[in-house]
Order: C-alpha cells, then structure tokens, then sequence
C-alpha cells in the first residue's frame, strides 16, 4: 500500500467511479507503491497526456 505523488506517471484511466479514476503506476513511483498495484484517484489531481480523455 503506497500513495502517489505529484509527478508520478500512471496509466490512462480504466474506470470511472463518480470524479474518482482507476489507474495504475507505470514505473516506480517515489513512494515505492509497486508497478502492478492499482488504484483509485480523484480526476483533480490527474494531470492529462496526449492520449487522455478526462470528461
């Protein structure tokens, strides 16, 4: 169990739950949450890729 931080890249949201996003880290984060643990994060503190649809 680990928190993300500002900065860490994760994967394009699967889910969606309410302003609440599924993802899942896609290297290392600082915190050392394991790569192939997900997790939820409210779309606030998403920061949008290229390839992301945040509606």
């Amino acid at each position: 169990m680990g928190l993300l931080r500002k900065g860490d890249s994760v994967t394009n949201p699967s889910k969606k739950q309410g302003s609440w996003w599924k993802v899942e880290p896609t290297i290392e984060p600082q915190s050392g949450l394991s790569i192939d643990r997900d997790g939820w994060v409210n779309k606030r503190y998403l920061k949008p890729s290229v390839c992301m649809q945040l509606d």
